[in-house]
C-alpha cells in the first residue's frame, strides 16, 4: 500500500527491503484508545472520542500472541494490503533481464531492480520492476508495480489480479482487477479494468487504443490533436472473461509441456531400468527432466487455484463516470454502458414536436398523437 501511495519509496528498495525469519517479531497490534479533547480555531471545545478498532487479518505464516505481538513463522517479507497483512517469500534479481531466463515463475513476491527486455515471461504473486518492461509478459495474482513504464512494442501482455501502478502504457494489452494508475500516458494500448483507470496527473493523456473500466476513467486529456482515434467505455466488466481466457491458455500450454517432458522421462526410465544404470550424460538429462517436471507441477498448481475462482462478469456499474479534466480531441468514442441503456429506455417514450406559434421545440415524456 505504501508504494502505491508514494512510488518514490521504491527507489533503493532492493537495498533497504527488510526480511524476517521464523520467530522474529514482525509487528505489534495496538488496541484503539481514547482521543484527546481539543478546541476549534473559534474557541469551541471538541470532546474526546474513542478510537475505532481496526480489524487486521493475518495470513501466510503470521500469528498474533496475547500481548498483540505479531510473530513470523517463516522467512520472507511483510506485505500489507488494506486490512490484510501477510508473509511472502521474496525472489530478488539485482540486475536487468534481457531475454534470459525466458520464463521466471515464483509463488511469492518478485523484485527486479532493473528492466525486463525481450521475450520474457514473469509469473508471481506480486511483481515489482524498478525499471521498464519492454516486450515482456507479466502475470500476477496480486499487485504489479513497474516504475519505468510498460512499452509493449505490440507484443506485451500484462495481467494483474490486483492493482497496477506504472509511469506509462504504450502499445501493450493490460488487464487488472484493481485500479490502474498511470503517471504520464496511455498510448495506443488495449486496457481492461474491473475498477478505475486513472491518468489524472497534469500531463495525463489517453491517445489511441481502447480503455474499458467498470467503475470509470479519469484523465487530464483524451484523444490526440493529430487525429488518432481513441475509445473509452465504463460500466461493464470486460476483465473477468479476459481472465478466464488467459488462465485457460496458460494451463493448456503448461499441460502440453508437462506431457512432452513426461514422455521423454518415462522413455529413459524404460530403456535403462533405473537412474544408476544410465550413462553419466543421460543421468544429467534425467535429473534435469525431473526438476523441470517438478517446476511445471508447481506452476500448474498456481494456475489451478485461479481456475477455481469465479469468472462471472460483475453487474453493470450505474455510478461509473468518464472524467476528462482538460481537453477532448476528436475523433473519439465514449460509452457508459448502464447510462446508455437508461437513456435509450427513456427516449423510447419521448416525442419532440415543433411549436409553430412559439417557434420552439417541446419535449413530451409520453407518446402524443400526430
Amino acid at each position: 500500500d505504501a508504494l502505491f501511495q508514494n512510488p518514490l519509496q521504491a527507489k533503493g528498495l532492493g537495498k533497504n527491503i527488510e526480511r524476517v525469519k521464523a520467530g522474529d517479531e514482525a509487528g505489534l497490534y495496538l488496541s484503539a484508545t481514547e482521543g484527546e479533547a481539543g478546541r476549534t480555531v473559534t474557541g469551541k471545545d471538541i470532546p474526546a472520542t474513542n478510537g475505532k478498532e481496526q480489524k487486521i487479518h493475518l495470513e501466510g505464516g503470521l500469528k498474533q500472541n496475547a500481548e498483540g505481538v505479531v510473530i513470523s513463522e517463516g522467512e520472507g517479507i511483510i506485505v500489507k494490503k488494506g486490512n490484510t497483512v501477510s508473509l511472502q517469500e521474496l525472489y530478488q534479481v539485482n540486475h536487468s533481464i534481457h531475454s534470459s531466463p525466458k520464463r521466471l515463475f515464483f509463488d511469492g513476491t518478485i523484485l527486479i531492480e532493473g528492466s525486463v527486455k525481450g521475450d520474457v515471461e514473469i509469473i508471481g504473486n506480486d511483481v515489482i520492476i524498478l525499471g521498464r518492461l519492454e516486450q515482456g509478459n507479466v502475470y500476477t495474482k496480486g499487485d504489479l508495480l513497474i516504475l519505468g513504464g510498460i512499452f509493449g512494442k505490440r507484443q506485451s501482455t500484462v495481467f494483474a489480479e490486483g492493482r497496477i501502478l506504472t509511469y506509462a502504457i504504450t502499445d501493450a494489452q493490460v488487464d487488472a482487477g484493481g485500479d490502474i494508475i498511470v503517471g504520464q500516458n496511455i498510448y495506443n494500448a488495449k486496457v481492461n479494468c474491473r475498477s478505475k483507470v486513472k491518468v489524472n496527473t497534469k500531463r495525463g493523456v489517453i491517445v489511441g487504443g481502447s480503455v474499458d473500466a467498470l467503475k470509470g476513467v479519469e484523465t487530464c486529456s483524451f484523444g490526440g490533436s493529430f487525429g488518432v482515434f481513441a475509445e473509452a467505455s465504463s460500466g461493464r466488466d470486460r476483465f473477468s472473461p479476459s481472465k478466464r481466457r488467459r488462465v485457460e491458455a496458460h494451463t493448456l500450454q503448461l499441460m502440453e509441456q508437462k506431457g512432452k517432458l513426461a514422455e521423454i522421462h518415462d522413455k529413459l526410465l524404460k530403456n535403462y531400468g533405473s537412474v544408476d544404470a544410465m550413462p553419466a550424460e543421460r543421468q544429467d538429462v534425467f535429473l534435469n527432466l525431473q526438476q523441470r517436471l517438478l517446476y511445471l507441477e508447481r506452476e500448474l498448481n498456481f494456475f489451478e487455484t485461479e481456475l477455481s475462482g469465479t469468472y462471472t462478469p460483475l453487474g453493470e456499474e450505474s455510478t461509473a463516470t468518464i472524467r476528462v479534466f482538460d481537453e477532448l480531441y476528436p475523433p473519439l468514442k465514449v460509452a457508459i454502458c448502464k447510462a446508455e441503456k437508461e437513456i435509450v429506455k427513456k427516449m423510447q417514450n419521448v416525442r419532440i414536436c415543433y411549436d409553430k406559434k412559439k417557434k420552439s421545440l417541446r419535449i413530451y415524456q409520453q407518446p402524443v398523437s400526430a
